[in-house]
């Protein structure tokens, strides 16, 4: 998806989701279910990963990104699914929101969906 400046004015931060990476936003194009992450400074090894997993097969029922978000022709972030009682990683980790073994067996499933 690609936009120009003068319509980023449509897009808004959803609360709650600002991470270290970027934000979540969202765009009146955009379908229900899916979102744009917005990246800070996005680097060239950030845009490659973004273009190297665009391109990959999907992962059903992840946060992968479906498409690459642009405004002006430049790359800004992706968009994504968006899972609305999700949490992120750094906010499960930090809050001991469950046991260890629940942790573990999150690893695991995680692990097994990298290989």
């Amino acid at each position: 998806m690609n936009i120009s400046f003068r319509e980023s004015c449509f897009i808004k931060k959803l609360p709650n989701m600002e991470g270290a990476f970027g934000y979540l936003a969202t765009h009146k194009t955009l379908t229900d279910g899916t979102v744009i992450k917005v990246i800070n400074n996005l680097t060239k090894e950030k845009e490659s990963t973004i273009r190297e997993l665009i391109g990959d097969k999907k992962i059903e029922g992840s946060g992968y990104p479906i498409d690459e978000y642009k405004v002006d022709n430049k790359l800004q972030g992706f968009i994504m699914p968006y899972y609305p009682h999700s949490h992120t990683f750094d906010y499960i980790i930090n809050r001991d929101m469950f046991t260890h073994s629940e942790r573990l067996k999150a690893s695991t499933d995680c692990t097994i969906q990298l290989k």
